[in-house]
C-alpha cells in the first residue's frame, strides 16, 4: 500500500509499477497527491500515466500491468496531516485485506523532523508524533493488528527516533540512513519479484527490495549521479 506524492511520469515510480505483469494474488495501492505546479522537468505534474492521465489533486489508484486503475477521488487533501494516513489506512485495508500487508512512505525524508512536505500546503510534514497517532488510529480503523512491512522510499528514515515511532507497528523496516538518490526504489525489481510469489514473506521481501536498490544503483556511471539526486 505504498503512499507519497513524487515520480508520477510514465518513466517514474507509478511507471515502473505499471511496467510489471500483475496478479490478482497482490493488490498495489496508491494515494499520490501531485502538486499544483505544472513543470514536468522538475517533476511536478505535466505528465500523464497510462490509464490515468494528468491530475493536479489527490487520488487513489490500484496498479496494474501497463496502467493504473482510478479507485477514488479524494480532492485536495494536506498530505502531511494524520488524518490522511488515517483515512487510507482505513480504507486501503477494508477494501483489499490480504494476508500480508506492506505500507510504504514515498517522499522526502528527514529523519526525526518526520515525513514528505506537501507542496499544495505550505510544504507541511508529517512529523514523528503525528505519524505515530496516524499509525495507531488508522491500523485501528481497519482492525488490523500490526503490519507485517513499513518501508521509507526517501532519505534518511533508518534512525532510532524512526523506528521507536514505527516499531509496535510493523514486523519489518525498510529505510535508508543516508541520503537515496531521486529515482527510489526499484519498484519494477522487487513488484516483479513479488508478483511472480506472492506468499513471499515481509522479511524476505524486505531483503528483496534493498538487494533490488543496491544493484540498480551499482550499475549507473557515477557521473550520472549528480541529477539522481537532483
Amino acid at each position: 500500500v505504498p503512499v507519497g506524492e513524487d515520480e508520477f511520469g510514465v518513466d517514474g515510480d507509478l511507471g515502473e509499477m505499471a511496467s510489471v505483469k500483475h496478479t490478482d494474488k497482490v493488490n498495489v495501492v496508491v494515494q499520490c497527491d501531485r502538486a499544483e505546479e505544472d513543470n514536468p522537468e522538475m517533476g511536478y505534474s505535466g505528465l500523464e500515466l497510462p490509464g490515468i492521465g494528468n491530475f493536479k489533486d489527490t487520488r487513489r489508484l490500484r496498479m496494474g500491468t501497463d496502467s493504473g486503475e482510478p479507485v477514488g477521488e479524494c480532492g485536495e487533501v494536506n498530505m502531511g496531516e494524520p488524518k490522511t494516513l488515517i483515512d487510507f489506512l482505513a480504507w486501503g485495508v477494508k477494501k483489499y485485506p490480504a494476508k500480508r500487508t506492506a505500507l510504504v512512505f514515498w517522499d522526502h525524508g528527514s529523519g526525526w523532523p518526520g515525513y514528505g512536505g506537501d507542496d499544495s500546503h505550505d510544504h507541511d510534514q508529517l512529523n514523528l508524533p503525528e505519524m505515530e497517532r496516524a499509525l495507531a488510529e488508522g491500523l485501528q480503523a481497519a482492525g488490523l493488528a500490526k503490519l507485517d512491512l513499513i518501508g521509507f522510499d526517501c532519505c534518511l528514515m533508518s534512525t532510532l527516533e524512526v523506528l521507536r515511532v514505527v516499531q509496535p507497528f510493523a514486523g519489518v523496516l525498510v529505510s535508508s540512513e543516508e541520503l537515496e538518490p531521486g529515482v527510489g526504489w526499484n519498484y519494477e525489481a522487487w513488484l516483479g519479484a513479488l508478483m511472480q510469489d506472492p506468499g513471499m514473506a515481509a522479511d524476505a521481501l524486505g531483503k528483496r527490495i534493498a538487494e533490488t536498490y543496491s544493484a540498480f544503483f551499482s550499475t549507473l556511471d557515477r557521473t550520472n549521479w549528480r541529477y539522481l539526486y537532483s
